[in-house]
C-alpha cells in the first residue's frame, strides 16, 4: 500500500523548509524533492498561476498538463536516481 499524503502534511514540510531557510540564509538546499509524493506534486501544480512565465524547460503549465500523471511519475523517478 502506498502512503498518500495529505496537503496539511506538505503544507508542514513546506512551512518548516521556508523557517530554515529564515533562519539559515546561507544555507543552501540541495535536495528537497524528498518531501514530496505525486499527490502533493499535483496539488502543487494545480495551484499553479498558469499566466506566469514558462519554465526554463520552454514548458508551460498547459503543456506539462497534457500528460500530467506521467510528468509527475517521470519527475519522481529520476528523484530515486539521485
Amino acid at each position: 500500500m502506498e502512503f498518500t499524503e495529505n496537503s496539511n502534511m506538505t503544507e508542514m514540510k513546506l512551512k518548516r523548509i521556508a523557517a530554515l531557510s529564515a533562519a539559515n540564509p546561507e544555507m543552501i538546499f540541495t535536495h528537497v524533492i524528498h518531501h514530496f509524493n505525486e499527490g502533493s506534486l499535483r496539488t502543487c501544480f494545480h495551484e499553479l498561476d498558469g499566466k506566469k512565465a514558462i519554465g526554463s524547460d520552454g514548458v508551460d503549465k498547459a503543456c506539462y498538463g497534457e500528460e500530467l500523471e506521467e510528468n509527475l511519475k517521470n519527475l519522481l523517478d529520476r528523484r530515486a536516481c539521485k
